[in-house]
């Protein structure tokens, strides 16, 4: 039986660390009831735990590296990491606590991880083994690229690829990766949903470049935004 949404919820958002905004964890919990999922970049397990409650499995993803070594391709991502790690009162162990966290889950089988740069250990997964691709690891443009083209064989035929953080001021690249992606024909928009939920549904939006100043200004002051796509081949 599902956990509680909000239960499951208020307990994910007490782990303070992890960009996830209330909104953004209630989309997920239903978005991802009986899928399998598979996660790039889980951090201290915020989203893994509340997807974790709904899904038929996760598998998470992440260097679990405290001092962002594998970002230092992008020194303004590890800053930005560094600098909201420091503001804890008592920076934890990424590693430790993402287990503690979602223990009971680590536990019981029902979620996986795999510890390692992403673009190191995408050959460990089979072809078309997950329904559900969510991608927020590497934000940089390179990073997200490469992990679209790396797991790429992850998942089925139109299924669902989820990207956090699109439109967001603060991570350009993530907007910049999946405009190319688009340009390549890897994605498509995903018919019944726009790129920016749960404020929306529909279509692909616009870039931020493409709007008018008082919709950007209006689109950029909500930090931590969905995308969802689907693999076309």
């Amino acid at each position: 039986m599902h956990k509680d949404k909000y239960e499951a919820i208020e307990t994910a958002l007490k782990f303070q660390y992890g960009g996830m905004l209330k909104s953004e964890l209630e989309f997920l919990y239903d978005f991802c009831i009986d899928k399998k999922v598979l996660e790039l970049g889980s951090m201290v397990g915020m989203s893994s735990y509340v997807i974790a409650h709904v899904a038929k499995e996760i598998h998470c993803v992440d260097a679990w590296d405290d001092d962002f070594d594998h970002l230092e391709h992008d020194q303004g991502q590890v800053d930005t990491y560094k600098g909201d790690w420091l503001k804890q009162d008592a920076p934890p162990n990424m590693l430790e606590s993402f287990k503690q966290n979602c223990k009971e889950f680590l536990d019981s089988g029902k979620m996986k991880m795999t510890q390692g740069w992403t673009q190191d250990v995408a050959h460990l997964f089979s072809e078309e083994s997950f329904d559900v691709l969510f991608i927020d690891a590497d934000h940089s443009r390179i990073g997200v690229t490469r992990d679209i083209i790396k797991y790429y064989h992850t998942i089925k035929t139109d299924a669902p690829i989820i990207f956090h953080d699109y439109d967001c001021v603060t991570w350009p690249g993530v907007t910049q990766a999946i405009v190319d992606s688009l340009d390549r024909g890897f994605i498509k928009p995903m018919p019944g949903q726009w790129t920016l939920v749960p404020q929306h549904f529909g279509q692909r939006q616009p870039a931020s470049s493409e709007l008018p100043p008082t919709a950007k200004a209006n689109r950029s002051t909500t930090p931590g935004r969905f995308a969802i796509f689907q693999k076309t081949r």
